[in-house]
């Protein structure tokens, strides 16, 4: 494999592409269901090509990098240990 030129700009956009939800997910190790509404939902920095979405491995690492995840996660409530959580409806 030939050494790469740094200042090839060509190759390193090329490369941080990608393209289709499929690809995403991959790359987001997320199913393509969850990756489709974050898109849907404009969770996840995106763009569109026609009607293809796209987004840049670099943008979807930054967005992690800052605090949000690329895939937020619903918490789930937390409740002691030891304490009955249904103690206070009634």
């Amino acid at each position: 494999m030939p050494p790469v030129d740094p200042n090839s700009v060509a190759d390193d956009v090329g490369s941080d592409r990608l393209r289709g939800i499929a690809q995403i997910a991959e790359f987001l190790n997320e199913p393509v269901r969850r990756v489709a509404y974050l898109v849907e939902r404009n969770l996840l920095p995106h763009g569109r090509e026609g009607a293809q979405i796209i987004a840049s491995k670099a943008r979807l690492r930054a967005h992690e990098i800052r605090g949000r995840p690329a895939c937020p996660r619903r918490r789930r409530p937390y409740f002691p240990v030891g304490e009955d959580r249904d103690a206070g409806r009634k």
